[in-house]
């Protein structure tokens, strides 16, 4: 159990990845996401497993878990969307208004998978309706990797709330 434990901390810091990736692209709403996700899901694992190691109430740290690992299916997502310098701040907003809606979802359903079947048919309608405008503005990408990758993230948070 102790290595499960271990395992379930240690393997948080994959979220450096796209962490470090974004502050390289300087899209610094981004790595912030993802540097807080490596932080509170840390704490809430260590959390779960050793109950004398919470800074919180145990509650809040599932919520907050829950809130990060929700928000990456929109940034997941809203990476199709190749937002040129002058209108990142469209991007900042849209993943502040996932935020937002995670949030007061969270609040009212408490279901973890309402949110997300909402979270996942919203990034869909929002990315569909930017590449039927903008068909030019999206990043070269291995379709079917990132088709994959979706899935993934979307299994994984449902799995979460199993």
């Amino acid at each position: 159990m102790f290595l499960i434990d271990i395992f379930l901390v240690i393997s948080n810091f994959v979220f450096f990845i796209p962490a470090i990736r974004a502050v390289q692209y300087r899209r610094w709403t981004r790595a912030a996401i993802f540097f807080s996700i490596v932080f509170v899901s840390g704490m809430y694992h260590t959390c779960r497993s050793y109950s004398n190691l919470c800074i919180f109430d145990f509650r809040l740290h599932y919520d907050l878990d829950l809130f990060f690992a929700q928000l990456c299916i929109p940034l997941a997502l809203l990476y199709l969307i190749n937002f040129p310098p002058l209108y990142r701040w469209i991007e900042r907003w849209l993943i502040l208004a996932f935020a937002f809606l995670i949030f007061v979802l969270q609040v009212f359903t408490g279901g973890a998978l309402v949110v997300q079947l909402i979270l996942i048919s919203g990034s869909f309608l929002i990315v569909g309706a930017w590449l039927v405008l903008f068909k030019n503005k999206t990043i070269n990408y291995d379709w079917v990797m990132l088709e994959r990758g979706i899935i993934l993230t979307a299994m994984s948070t449902t799995l979460f709330t199993v």
